[in-house]
C-alpha cells in the first residue's frame, strides 16, 4: 500500500509538463474560438458581407450574372448560409476574387466551383460558385435575442 501511494507521488512530478502542454492547448482553443466569434457575421451582418462579397467579384474586373443566397441551415452553434454566385470575366479575374474571398477573415468554404468557356479561344469564361457562409447562431451564443 506504501509502494502505490509513493509511486502516485512520484508520478505527479511528470504531470507537471503535460499539464503546462494542456493548458496552453485550452489557451489557444480559446483564442481561437474568440477570434471566429469576432468575425463571424450576425444575422444583421449577412447583408453587408454579401455587399462585401458583390463588390470583391466587380472590383476583380467579373460582372455578377447571379447571386442568390440561399435559405440558411441553422445548426447547434452556427449557420450555414449558402450562396451561389455567377459570373463572367477572363480566368485571372476570376482566380483574382477567389484569392480576395480567401482573405475574408470570415469563415467561407467553397463547396463548388465551375468554370467555363463563354467566348472564343477562352477569352471569356462563364463562372459558378457556390459557397456557405458561417454565421453566428443566435439562438445559441451570448447575444441577446431581439426577438423577445
Amino acid at each position: 500500500d506504501l509502494a502505490t501511494k509513493q509511486d502516485f507521488v512520484s508520478q505527479t512530478g511528470m504531470m507537471s509538463p503535460a499539464m503546462k502542454v494542456s493548458e496552453q492547448e485550452v489557451k489557444k482553443t480559446l483564442e481561437y474560438n474568440a477570434a471566429w466569434k469576432g468575425a463571424a457575421p450576425t444575422e444583421g451582418q449577412l447583408s453587408a458581407l454579401f455587399g462585401q462579397i458583390h463588390t470583391l467579384a466587380k472590383t476583380s474586373g467579373l460582372t455578377t450574372t447571379r447571386f442568390d443566397p440561399q435559405e440558411p441551415e441553422v445548426l447547434a452553434r452556427v449557420q450555414r448560409v449558402p450562396v451561389v454566385i455567377g459570373c463572367t470575366g477572363s480566368f485571372d479575374q476570376i482566380a483574382r476574387f477567389l484569392a480576395q474571398l480567401e482573405r475574408l477573415p470570415q469563415t467561407i468554404w467553397i463547396e463548388d466551383l465551375r468554370i467555363e468557356p463563354a467566348g472564343k479561344a477562352g477569352e471569356v469564361v462563364q463562372c459558378e460558385v457556390s459557397l456557405v457562409v458561417f454565421a453566428d447562431n443566435p439562438e445559441n451564443s451570448d447575444q441577446v435575442n431581439s426577438s423577445g
